[in-house]
């Protein structure tokens, strides 16, 4: 008898490695360690800040494969984990509403300011549920011609879709009481009343121009502030 020959048969799944998945992909993966891992974000580092140039403004994109940062979290302590960074200057100085409503994780939102793109930062504002369910909310009066870096991360490395909405928000109206003292001319006055004149060099006081005068009852005059300053800050009486 002659010797026979078989052809070689390679069996369905005799290549085959852990779960069914072909050996030489297997492989190719286990050699290849980083070929299955997505790219950090554009806007991963402080460095790459997306630059908002106009409002309003809105940015969908993920935190995923976010690496850390060495700034501290702005008043909560802790310091940014997967964040991503934008960089937003203002012409004018402008009330500004800054959120991550739309995102899909539990988000936490910083504000710094400085004059670059490098560490140390200066903490402006910090916040982590003041939005919609686990979103971010932060309403800040920002100066103009100051460069405000906005760093999005998730509350305990959480990650996800992110979204951030920049927007100018109203000028918000204040009462503050203004006290001052007075002397008493007349020995059997009991409540006497003196003018008080307060004036905010960029507000406008009850409606009108930036100086009103009204009386004092008990040494207080309430006025009623629109506009800058926040809280009746920098205004004389």
């Amino acid at each position: 008898m002659g010797t026979s020959t078989r052809p070689l048969i390679f069996r369905r799944g005799s290549a085959r490695g852990t779960k069914g998945r072909p050996a030489w992909l297997l492989g190719l993966f286990l050699a290849l360690p980083g070929l299955a891992l997505a790219a950090p974000p554009p806007n991963d580092n402080l460095a790459d800040a997306l630059v908002i140039g106009g409002l309003p403004y809105t940015y969908s994109g993920t935190n995923l494969e976010a690496t850390p940062e060495s700034e501290t979290i702005c008043g909560n302590g802790g310091l940014i984990g997967n964040s991503v960074w934008w960089v937003f200057t203002p012409v004018d100085d402008a009330y500004v509403q800054i959120d991550t409503a739309g995102s899909d994780f539990d988000t936490q939102l910083n504000i710094f300011s400085g004059p670059t793109a490098t560490f140390p930062l200066t903490c402006v504002a910090g916040d982590d549920d003041a939005g919609p369910g686990v979103t971010s909310s932060i309403t800040q009066l920002l100066a103009g011609g100051l460069n405000y870096f906005i760093a999005v991360d998730g509350f305990g490395s959480d990650q996800g879709n992110v979204t951030l909405n920049v927007a100018e928000a109203p000028v918000p109206t204040v009462n503050i009481a203004v006290s001052r003292s007075y002397s008493v001319s007349h020995p059997t006055a009991t409540d006497p009343q003196v003018e008080v004149t307060l004036t905010c060099p960029t507000a406008t006081v009850d409606g009108g121009t930036n100086s009103a005068s009204k009386m004092t009852s008990g040494g207080v005059a309430n006025f009623s502030i629109t506009g800058y300053p926040i809280a009746g800050e920098d205004c004389t009486a």
